[in-house]
C-alpha cells in the first residue's frame, strides 16, 4: 500500500474544512479585464537548519500553490489562453527549481500579455543592501535571491501588478520608504511590485493591494498555534478558495476566515497587525 504522506493528509483536511464551511456561492460572474496571474513556491532546504522547508513543508506547500493556481486559472479562464503559470522547485532533485530569472521572466510576461496581473509567492525572505532596508525572496537553490529592487521592480513598470498576496518573512516592514532612494534603487517589496507608495495600511480605496507578513511568515505544514487542525497553508488556500467562488472582497474574506478559525472577526484576531495588508482591502479578485 502507498504510504499517505503526512502533508497529503493535511490537504485532505484542509479541503474537509473548507468544504464544509463554505456558504451558498453567489453565482458565476465574469472578469471585464483580461487578468493572467503567476503563482511562486520556490521551496528551499537545508537540512537540519531552521527555519528551512522540510520535506512535509515543501510537499504540502507545492500541494496548496497547485490549488490557488487552480482557483486563478478557473477564475480568470477566458477562452484565449488566460496567462496564468505555477512555478515551484524541487530542491532534492533541482527539477524544476525557481530562480531569480523565474520572476523576472513570469513578470515580464504577465505584464506584457495581461491587462491587470495578480501574484501570490510562498518562501523565505531576507534583508540585504544598504541599511538592510531591502529585502530579497530565497530562490530553490540556496543564495539566489530575487531582489526588491533588482529582480522584481524593474520588470512590473507597466504598474499591473495589482493584487499581491508574498507569503514570506518580514516583506511589508520596510514600507513606505520615500524617495531620493539610495544607490541599490527603491526599497520594499510592496513598494517593488506595485510601485505605489500611497497604500495605507488596511485601506479601503486605491488601485492595488499588498498582503504580506511584518515579521516571521508561518509555514504552511504548522498548526495555527492552539486552533488544531488548522494548518497555515489551509488559511492561504482558503482566501484564494472564498475569493473565487464567493467574489469576495480579501477584507470581508479575511474576516471570514477568523471567524472560522479565532472565532472573532480578523481586526479582533492574532492575524492582526502580523498578516498586514497595504491598500485597498476591498478588492475582489475582479478588481
Amino acid at each position: 500500500m502507498k504510504r499517505i504522506s503526512p502533508a497529503t493528509i493535511g490537504v485532505l483536511v484542509l479541503l474537509s474544512i473548507i468544504a464544509a464551511s463554505v456558504p451558498l456561492s453567489i453565482g458565476i460572474q465574469t472578469v471585464n479585464a483580461y487578468h493572467g496571474a503567476g503563482v511562486f513556491v520556490p521551496n528551499n532546504y537545508i537540512e537540519d537548519q531552521w527555519p528551512w522547508d522540510t520535506p512535509d513543508e515543501i510537499d504540502f506547500s507545492t500541494t496548496c500553490g497547485w490549488y490557488i493556481y487552480s482557483y486563478l486559472f478557473v477564475h480568470y479562464w477566458n477562452g484565449l489562453g488566460t496567462p496564468v503559470y505555477y512555478k515551484y522547485g524541487d530542491p532534492f532533485d533541482y527539477n524544476p527549481v525557481v530562480t531569480p530569472n523565474t520572476y523576472m521572466d513570469m513578470l515580464d510576461w504577465l505584464e506584457d500579455h495581461s491587462d491587470k496581473v495578480t501574484i501570490f509567492s510562498k518562501g523565505h525572505c531576507s534583508a540585504w543592501g544598504y541599511g538592510y532596508i531591502y529585502r530579497r525572496l530565497h530562490c530553490t537553490i540556496d543564495y539566489t535571491y530575487a531582489r526588491d529592487s533588482i529582480e522584481i521592480y524593474p520588470h512590473t513598470d507597466q504598474f499591473k501588478c495589482r493584487f499581491n498576496f508574498i507569503w514570506h518573512c518580514g516583506t511589508t516592514n520596510t514600507y513606505p520608504y520615500w524617495p531620493p532612494f539610495p544607490p541599490d534603487g527603491p526599497p520594499s517589496m510592496p513598494f517593488a511590485f506595485t510601485h505605489n507608495l500611497g497604500m495605507t495600511e488596511y485601506g479601503h480605496s486605491g488601485p492595488c493591494v499588498f498582503a504580506g507578513w511584518e515579521w516571521v511568515s508561518p509555514q504552511f505544514f504548522n498548526i495555527i498555534p492552539d486552533h488544531y487542525p488548522w494548518q497555515w497553508g489551509q488559511l492561504a488556500v482558503g482566501v484564494f478558495y472564498y475569493m473565487h467562488y464567493n467574489y469576495w472582497s480579501l477584507g470581508y474574506t479575511l474576516n471570514y476566515l477568523s471567524n472560522l478559525i479565532y472565532g472573532v472577526n480578523f481586526n479582533q484576531s492574532p492575524l492582526y497587525n502580523d498578516l498586514m495588508v497595504l491598500g485597498n482591502m476591498d478588492m475582489t479578485l475582479n478588481y
